[in-house]
This record gives structure tokens, sequence and C-alpha cells, in this order.
């Protein structure tokens, strides 16, 4: 018998599908059922050939277009048979006419038919017999799988492609979260490596300016303008360091008890001696009812208003900065509004005042210097703290207006301000009499890897009647603390061959309960977090404040 090939043209798979017996369409139904149990696509594909197999052919074989367009055959790996002459010519048919084909053979029959979905052919079923010969009932059966099929595929298709990309941009998120991590720890080891000589620099300063005996005009002048420029740099390292939380997310907000009016007056002793050398009137006032509590972050609350009125007096020349304070019972939000009469701003800068790293213009940063981080900063801080940080207005030559503007929660019986402060305090810096602090008798190992700082440190205690050992590492530390029962033990965090961590941990196993402070120049409250996780009872933060060093090492004795 001469092998005949049957096109289907004309075919009205409805027609047929009428007279299908409940075995045929018990067969759709199981296959369909099948067909949508998973949403791997290649998995669909192995699915489909065991769907047909055998209960409509002896073997099937998928040919699905890939994303280039390319046929490629997708076998059941059980049934693979070498079968590619057979069915060639009916693939490249169907391809070319977009029909089904039945052809019958001497010793085998196929059907080959295309799956569509929107009028695109995106596979081909290939089923083949070798013992019973398929009828047109077989061919609408297969034709009808085909389009089931063709539409399952492209739901699995539509979801792995959708997982990739879901894997794509998790992987992007990795790579971008670490790339936060690296930047932090080389903010957190930059900040370390700057602080440790500002510690020395700064100590040797303050004790040079303490020692009334060696003091005279110049070299006191000289001293100030170093330490000042030393605290500048300082503020800088610092700014640069919240603008790395703020890009993380890690902003914190504590909200504590504040007394409004000694916040204020801290702030106005931080910024008069700046004013004054620019005869320049810094004025407080209030405007309307203002509590003389409220629930805030003082230190966040300081450094907004000291960015901003520094600022001001900055680009100040002649003339006043004011702040007005007033307070909105209704939302619960404290309200400053800062005016000075500085030289202002064009258009095109009020535009992009909020920019990060942007000054007024680049002769501004020359001229008066900082970083442009001032005010990105104080509108992230105001905004955590449930307000804002706004320009009102501005004109070149004239002057600026700010208004910030932070949530203060006051309790129903506070009193409200009756001024700012006595006005003889408003235009004068404070003068605080340091407290002298004895730390006599107090034995105290410093563990301290720089020599110039094992020196200032030493220096400072000694000189409070304290009797000091040094150890230059960690292991050394660990060593003399564990031979001798220091009253306190001062702790440097970066110590070569043993972290500072390491050597406190140490310590408590051995059941050490003696004080540990940690000294070191990390400012980041994850670094503050790992010290107490450690052993330490306190941390201080380098450059180092020597009041404060020494009312802390006095608490634990």
């Amino acid at each position: 018998m001469e092998p005949m090939n049957q096109p289907i043209e004309n075919f009205n798979p409805t027609m047929q599908l009428n007279s299908y017996s409940a075995r045929i369409l018990q067969f759709l139904s199981r296959a369909s059922s099948e067909l949508g149990t998973s949403l791997n696509w290649q998995e669909t594909l192995d699915q489909l050939c065991r769907v047909v197999t055998p209960d409509l052919a002896e073997h099937c074989s998928v040919w699905y277009r890939d994303g280039k367009g390319i046929f490629t055959e997708h076998k059941r790996p059980d049934l693979q048979m070498e079968i590619s002459d057979l069915i060639e010519i009916e693939i490249s048919q169907v391809i070319k006419t977009g029909q089904a084909r039945l052809k019958i053979n001497d010793d085998s029959f196929t059907v080959t038919v295309p799956m569509r979905l929107k009028n695109n052919m995106n596979g081909i079923i290939v089923l083949i017999n070798f013992k019973k010969a398929f009828d047109q009932v077989d061919l609408a059966i297969a034709e009808e799988l085909a389009h089931r099929a063709a539409m399952v595929l492209d739901h699995a298709k539509v979801y792995e492609n959708l997982k990739t990309a879901e894997e794509h941009l998790q992987m992007l998120r990795n790579t971008a979260d670490n790339a936060s991590k690296i930047k932090s720890l080389f903010l957190a080891n930059m900040s370390h490596e700057i602080r440790t000589p500002l510690t020395a620099i700064l100590g040797f300063l303050d004790l040079i300016l303490s020692n009334q005996e060696q003091k005279n005009t110049q070299s006191e002048d000289l001293a100030n303008r170093v330490r000042a420029n030393g605290a500048h740099l300082l503020k800088l390292i610092d700014q640069i360091l919240d603008l790395s939380k703020i890009e993380s997310g890690k902003i914190e907000i504590f909200s504590e008890k504040v007394n409004l009016g000694e916040l204020l007056k801290e702030v106005n002793s931080t910024l008069i001696l700046q004013a004054n050398k620019k005869n320049i009137a810094l004025e407080f006032k209030l405007m309307g009812s203002v509590p003389s509590e409220v629930q805030t972050d003082p230190m966040r609350l300081k450094q907004i208003l000291i960015n901003i009125l520094g600022n001001a007096i900055k680009f100040t020349d002649s003339g006043k900065v004011c702040i007005v304070v007033s307070y909105g019972p209704e939302n619960s939000q404290l309200q400053f509004k800062i005016s000075d009469t500085g030289i202002g701003l064009t258009v095109e800068q009020r535009g992009r005042i909020f920019n990060p790293f942007i000054q007024g213009d680049i002769s501004h940063t020359k001229k008066f210097g900082g970083t442009g981080l001032g005010l990105i900063l104080s509108r992230k801080f105001a905004q955590q703290m449930g307000g804002d940080l706004i320009l009102l207005d501005s004109v070149l030559g004239s002057g600026t207006s700010f208004e910030v503007k932070v949530q203060a929660l006051s309790e129903a019986n506070t009193q409200m301000m009756a001024t700012v402060w006595k006005k003889d305090a408003a235009v004068k810096p404070s003068n605080k009499i340091e407290e002298v602090i004895s730390l006599a008798g107090a034995d105290i190992l410093l563990a301290e890897d720089s020599v110039d700082n094992q020196m200032i440190i030493k220096m400072i205690l000694t000189k409070a009647g304290a009797k000091v050992d040094i150890a230059a590492d960690g292991q050394e530390a660990l060593k003399k603390a564990s031979q001798k029962n220091y009253d306190i033990i001062l702790m440097d965090i970066q110590l070569p061959y043993m972290n500072g961590h390491l050597v406190c941990q140490s310590l408590r196993e051995k059941l050490y309960t003696g004080p540990i402070i940690a000294l070191t120049a990390h400012a980041l409250k994850e670094e503050r977090n790992q010290s107490f996780q450690a052993g330490c009872n306190a941390h201080l933060t380098k450059p180092i404040d020597r009041q404060l060093l020494l009312s802390t090492i006095k608490s634990y004795l």
C-alpha cells in the first residue's frame, strides 16, 4: 500500500466533538487537570507526553519554539526512539502551512498538530502509532489537546519569566545590601582611623589649655584655633556617618522628656561665640503658648537647630539671626521659624537647596566651608521626628527663612514658658567651671595600642590621682587583667592580636566582675551594642572628652 498523506483541511473540531464518547471527554478532562499541575514549563512538557501515552498514542514528542523562534524537540525520556527521519517532513509542513497533518506509512501512523495561542504557533505535537491507525476523532482530540496545552504552557512560561525576574531582582537587592554593608564597614573603619589621631590632638590641646601655669595669650589663641579645627573635622565625620545611616534607613530617634528652655539655652551657648565674632545678633523669641517640657529627641532637635542657625550665621555678614518658637497643640508640633538678614538665594539655588553635597554654589563652599549635608540631614531628622524642614522664603541679598516642625507631645498640666530664658543670658556664652574630679588611689588598666593616646589618657588619669598600667595589645591586656585585680579597665576595641571585645568576653568567662569601659573610635550604635554584648559596662567614643572620661570612671569606683 502506498503511503498516504492527509492534510486536515476545512476540519471542524466542534462538529467532531459532538460525536465524542464519554471516554474521550473524560480523557480531555483528565488531560486538562494533569497539565495544570505544574507551573514549570519543562515539567508541563513532560506531563503532556505522559498524558498522551499510551491512551492516545504509542509515542509523543513536542516541538516547542524557544525565545529565538527555533523549534526544539522535547521527548519523554523513557520513550525516546530513532524517529527523526519519520517526522522531519511533517514538522516542516506544519510549520509552513499551520495545518494539522495525518500520515500513513507502511509500518507507522503519525498525527502532527500545531499548538496555537492568539494566532501564534508556539509548538507542535507529534503522535506516532505502530499498531493502530489514527482516525478523524483522534485528530480532533489531538487539536483540542494542543489548544489546551498551548494555554497551559504559555501560563507556565509567563510564571517562569516572572520567577526569573524576581530572582534577578533579589540578586540585585542582595548585591545592594552587600554593597551597603561594605560601605558601612568602610565608614566605621574610616571613623576609627580619623578619630584615633583626633583623640591625641584634642586631648593634648585640652591639657595645654587646662594648665594655667603655662598659659600665655598667643599660645592659648593658637591652641584654641587648632581645637576649633579639630572639632570641625569631627563634625564633618559625624555628618558623613549620619548620611550613611539615612541611605541605609537606619536613622534612630529616641524620644524623652526634654526641658525646652534648657535645650534652647544649650543651642545658644554653642552658637553665640560664632555670632559675636561677626557682630550678629542672635535672638530667641516665643510666639503664643509654648510648653516648658515636651517629649522629643533632644540630640536630634539640637542638631537640627544648630545646623540651621549655624548656616544662618555663616551666610549673614550683618544684621541678625532670629528663631521664633511656637507650639501647635492641635497636632502636638513644635515649630521653629528661623530667619536671617544674610546673602539669600536665587530662584535656581532655592530649587536644589535640599540636595546632598550642594550649597548655594561652589564658590560658597570655598568661601564658607562645609559639606553641604547640613540641610538634607536636618530635613531627614525632622521627617523622622514626625515633622519637616521647609524653605519659607529667600530673597537674594536680603535673607532667608526656614521653618522646622517636629512632633513633641506635651502633658496637659505642663507649665508654659514665660520667656526663652532671662534676657541677661541671651547673648552670653556659658562659662562652666569644670568640676575637679579626683581618682586618688584608683588602680586602672589602660588597654590602648596608640602610643600618643596611651600618653594623653595616662596624663589625664594620673593628674586626677589614679595609678595607670598600660597594655599595648589584646593578649597583654588579658594577661595583666588576669594577674591583678584592677579597680577599672579602659578597653580600646581595635587592639592588635586580640580585639577588645574578645578580651572582655574572656575576662567575663574568667569571672572577672570589675567594670570595663570601652574606649573606642567607633561611633555607630551597632558598635556600642557589641561592646555591651561583650560585657562592657560603658562605651565612650573618641576623641576623649576629659571630663566625661573622669566622671564615668568616678561613677564606677
